[in-house]
């Protein structure tokens, strides 16, 4: 049973927090991409909070997860990586998700850093981020040791879940795939963005309808918002990627704070992967939540209180050893 068609037009897409400005950062490579940015309400202010979407995402995903951090006193910035959201979009059709290299998101990542972000002298920084934004969060701690002062991983790309594929061959598959000239083509199951086919029966993402069809209904406003799914070479990218943080001085080399959240009914990530990566880390700490869906911060109410009591413990403690 596959369920009936969803009723975008039905939802109302979640609004911005007040006080939204949205940028346009050239990028090192070429394009723009797209960023958000808001200020606290007055009084004083936490810090500064990054947040990393994951793969096909984009900033209106986000408003929610926004507004608590400013509530929690945050001055909040987000990004859309390139080849999504409003970002310059890769290729002519603009559904695919597509990068050779994820070196590409990481110069467009420092060039945020440094050109948007306060300094540090002026106030802390923190990482937010989910799923394939959590791997280059991790990715950009270790190249750049004191770029930010502390993070919260959801869900962290650290590898992939697939399935009854084994690694090796999914690796060779995307090589093969590549090399044989199918780089720009979608890679196996994917396909353009089509709203008739969304269900929220049977998702991977999470339990919560009304926030699963909050994209949607953000798509169906923002058609160029949509995208439809990887291509071979986002996915050799991926996993090449993937295999530069397997390297055991990847995981002690870093010595942010890290607190990682996982959700025990993950198949989009692995898990176990996670599990081997915050063990190997000198400052990192684990937790699994239960009856928790890929999207953590897409979750029912429930969950997400608990993803929010566990955050705000952890960065209390952090505040409380920084300032010892």
């Amino acid at each position: 049973m596959t369920g009936a068609p969803a009723k975008v037009a039905a939802v109302e897409p979640t609004p911005a927090p007040p006080g939204m400005q949205a940028y346009r950062l050239n990028a090192p490579m070429g394009g723009t991409i797209r960023f958000a940015h808001w200020r606290p309400p007055q009084g004083t202010v936490a810090g500064a909070a990054l947040v990393l979407p994951g793969c096909g995402e984009f900033i209106e995903k986000y408003h929610e997860t926004a507004g608590e951090l400013l509530a929690r006193g945050w001055s909040v910035f987000v990004l859309d990586w390139y080849g999504q959201g409003l970002s310059t979009r890769a290729l002519a059709n603009r559904q695919k998700v597509h990068v050779a290299d994820f070196r590409r998101h990481l110069s467009d990542l420092h060039k945020l850093v440094e050109s948007a972000l306060p300094p540090h002298d002026q106030m802390p920084r923190l990482l937010l981020a989910h799923s394939m934004g959590g791997h280059l969060a991790l990715r950009y701690m270790f190249e750049h040791p004191r770029g930010f002062d502390v993070a919260v991983l959801v869900s962290p790309m650290v590898d992939l879940d697939n399935g009854a594929m084994p690694c090796w061959l999914a690796r060779l598959t995307a090589e093969a795939a590549c090399a044989l000239g199918f780089g720009r083509a979608y890679s196996f199951g994917e396909r353009d963005y089509d709203p008739g086919r969304v269900r929220f029966q049977g998702n991977k993402l999470t339990h919560d309808r009304r926030r699963f069809f909050d994209q949607h209904a953000w798509i169906a406003r923002r058609p160029k918002l949509a995208a439809g799914g990887a291509t071979f070479a986002w996915v050799r990218a991926a996993l090449r990627s993937i295999r530069t943080t397997e390297r055991p001085a990847f995981a002690r080399g870093i010595h942010v704070p890290v607190l990682v959240m996982a959700a025990e009914e993950e198949r989009i990530v692995s898990v176990a992967a996670t599990q081997r990566l915050v063990r190997a880390m000198p400052r990192a700490a684990y937790i699994g939540l239960a009856d928790a869906r890929h999207e953590v911060l897409m979750e029912n109410d429930a969950i997400r209180a608990l993803f929010w009591q566990r955050v705000d413990r952890f960065l209390a403690d952090y505040r409380a050893r920084a300032a010892a």
